[in-house]
């Protein structure tokens, strides 16, 4: 909010001051999924990587839990998981670890994503 007096503009000299703004602030972040940072539709762990380095490079800090916690600035969230097709009843082992890691992944990305909402945290 900036308060001036009609016919008196802002000027050199003039003292601003943001209540808010904090230089020793160091906000926190939960980034979480995969990003697709470079445009090719293809999300990827390595593009994720680019996120928490230049939220790093900018001062901030990244959390090192996969969860919401009373701490966060904000929350910096991917590309949702596509929803695992469903299994066919005579699917091998290795299908069926893959939709279920699938499976968790879409949960995870949901849980995050409504925690932070809920918690009112800028997603």
């Amino acid at each position: 909010m900036i308060r001036s007096t009609p016919g008196r503009p802002v000027v050199r000299g003039d003292l601003l001051a943001n209540a808010v703004y904090s230089p020793n602030h160091r906000y926190r972040f939960l980034v979480h999924g995969k990003f697709n940072v470079d445009g090719d539709k293809f999300p990827s762990t390595a593009e994720t990587e680019l996120v928490v380095q230049r939220i790093k490079d900018w001062g901030g800090a990244v959390s090192g839990e996969d969860r919401v916690t009373g701490d966060l600035d904000f929350v910096v969230i991917g590309e949702p998981p596509q929803e695992p097709p469903p299994l066919s009843p005579t699917a091998l082992s290795t299908e069926v670890a893959s939709y279920q890691a699938a499976k968790a992944a879409k949960d995870q990305y949901e849980k995050i994503l409504g925690d932070a909402t809920k918690a009112r945290i800028p997603v």
